[in-house]
């Protein structure tokens, strides 16, 4: 968490965050600090009041930063990837209600409450397809009173099958995502063809593939167009008519082709 200045909101006009010059000096000094202290490279950074601007990305970025986490709460579910030249970062926005909200400001008090709070979040961003941002304090949801709605949530976050994460390892998650080619086509009436390409220079791992057949069906059957082609594990959600590939070790400039075939109820 590094201060660069304050605004009280993007459009505050009697605040300014700090010149390029500044930040990038703060951000540069509390990168090897915090480096020389844990002897493992740090990746992202947090502004202290939670707003950044230009000045910040082009620091950030100059300083080797690969992500960088707001509060601001926003409309956007999912993490951005914010393009300058060849160079990118990935940035992180605040997309559910924290405990300074459910606890301080709405005075939710009794657990339950809490939970329920947090749990209309997460079944939104479950919803979306989103990232859920799990924002914690120690004078707040982590009091020996509270702190028990933390294991409910997390226990809650693991049935509804959500990746548990750090915002390094969703980094660079991102970083390869961007480079995943994905191509789906209907062929014929029992068919759906599904070509997924890695142009990046990275390895592929933990890759879901959505296919929406629009339509239901039965008899699930998944195949490669060519022999020998790692086959993906599958589901299928008949309530959501939708099969989910689950696709690991996808190497560099590799590309698979699979074949969804399935039958029509009655037919």
């Amino acid at each position: 968490m590094v201060d660069i200045g304050y605004l009280a909101s993007i459009n505050d006009t009697s605040n300014s965050l700090d010149d390029f010059t500044t930040q990038k000096e703060k951000l540069y000094s509390a990168k090897s600090v915090l480096e020389s202290i844990a002897g493992e490279p740090v990746n992202g950074a947090n502004p202290y009041y939670g707003l950044f601007d230009e000045n910040t990305v082009q620091s950030l970025i100059d300083d080797k930063y690969k992500f960088v986490i707001t509060d601001s709460l926003t409309d956007r579910s999912v993490p951005k990837s914010i393009i300058r030249g060849n160079d990118k970062l990935i940035s992180i926005t605040k997309t559910a209600r924290d405990d300074y909200e459910v606890i301080r400001d709405f005075g939710l008090n009794l657990p339950e409450y809490q939970r329920y709070t947090y749990q209309e979040d997460v079944d939104r961003i479950l919803f979306e397809g989103g990232l859920y941002v799990f924002k914690l304090h120690t004078e707040y949801q982590c009091r020996p009173e509270n702190v028990n709605v933390v294991r409910q949530i997390i226990k809650d976050l693991k049935q509804k099958y959500f990746w548990i994460t750090t915002a390094s390892e969703i980094s660079k998650w991102f970083s390869k995502k961007d480079k995943i080619e994905v191509r789906v086509e209907p062929r014929g009436e029992n068919r759906v063809v599904v070509t997924v390409s890695n142009p990046g220079d990275n390895t592929i791992n933990s890759l879901v593939v959505k296919v929406d057949l629009n339509q239901p069906a039965t008899r699930i059957k998944l195949s490669t167009e060519i022999i020998g082609t790692k086959l993906a594990k599958y589901e299928f959600d008949k309530v959501n008519k939708t099969v989910y590939l689950y696709i690991n070790d996808l190497e560099k400039g590799e590309s698979r082709t699979y074949y969804v075939d399935y039958t029509k109820p009655n037919a």
